[in-house]
Formats: structure tokens, C-alpha cells, sequence
């Protein structure tokens, strides 16, 4: 495995899930990924396969403040491979429930003329979709370019990206 792929693997590994399901890791040596933890192998491969292409075609990596930068001539661009979210209604727990149930008790005590009918409850629930996201900008903040997959697509018997899965 290429270093960049293997270094990104190793962070993914050592990183644990935030609230919403997603590992975000930009660790040295490799790039800044954030992504659900089904998706670990699938990037390592597609981590792997662009930074070998990359260096066939001549060019270098350079690390940065967010994971490893690739050189373009001598301009730095961000590597950035991150997965989108999908999100569900959120059904509130009996907690939630019992917390909504004292800030209106408050709130029919306490009338304001802009009074809010404002949950203290959160309305959606966040979870990774599979469908991932590749990007790369210049130091000034312009994307270059955006890759992003289906969730259905997977990875070839011979290691190569965008072959259907059955």
C-alpha cells in the first residue's frame, strides 16, 4: 500500500466515531478524510490507486496543515476525501420529551411578545450515506476539482475504481 493510503488507514483506525457516526482524521503523512466507518476500506483503496497515479505522472506530495498537499509544479493543492451525510427524523427520547415539557411550562409562565415555539430537541439525525467525495483546492481556497461516487459503485477484482457491484 502506498504510504499516503497507509498512513491515512492507520489514522482512520485510531479515530473514533463522532455523534453523527463520521471518523474525521487528518493525520500526518496522509490526507484529511472524514468519513463513516463502513467506508474505511473503500477509501484506503481509492487513496492508494490516486496516489500511485499521481506519482506515475510525475508529481510530489507535500505535507500540510490538514494532511498531505499534492504539488502542481510548485503550488500546493489540498487532497480531501469526505463522505455526505443523509439524515431521518428524530423521534425524541423520553428525556428530550420531559425537557420540552419544562421549558413550555416556563415559557406559558413567563409570556414574551416574541415568545419562541422552539424544540430543545434536535429535528434530524445525521448518518453517512456511502456516497463519497473527493476534493482538491489551491492554497487560496478555490476548488479545483470534485470527484464524487454513487454508493453502488465498489472497486474492481483488480483493484480498480468505478466497477459495479451486481
Amino acid at each position: 500500500m502506498y504510504p499516503v493510503a497507509s498512513a491515512t488507514r492507520k489514522a482512520l483506525q485510531a479515530t473514533r466515531m463522532d455523534g453523527e457516526g463520521f471518523k474525521t482524521c487528518s493525520a500526518q503523512g496522509g490526507i484529511a478524510v472524514a468519513i463513516g466507518p463502513k467506508s474505511v476500506d473503500r477509501v484506503s483503496c481509492i487513496v492508494d490507486v490516486f496516489a500511485r497515479a499521481l506519482d506515475e505522472r510525475g508529481y510530489r506530495f507535500a505535507e500540510g496543515k490538514e494532511g498531505v498537499r499534492i504539488l502542481v509544479g510548485e503550488i500546493p493543492v489540498s487532497w480531501r476525501i469526505h463522505e455526505t451525510r443523509d439524515k431521518t427524523e428524530h423521534h425524541p427520547t423520553k428525556k428530550e420529551l420531559e425537557r420540552q415539557a419544562q421549558e413550555d411550562k416556563w415559557r406559558a409562565r413567563w409570556p414574551r411578545e416574541r415568545a419562541s415555539d422552539r424544540k430543545v430537541y434536535r429535528t434530524w439525525d445525521y448518518f453517512p450515506s456511502g456516497r463519497l467525495a473527493m476534493t482538491s483546492a489551491t492554497p487560496a481556497g478555490r476548488r479545483t476539482w470534485c470527484w464524487f461516487s454513487r454508493p453502488q459503485a465498489g472497486l474492481a477484482p483488480s483493484g480498480t475504481l468505478g466497477a459495479e457491484r451486481p
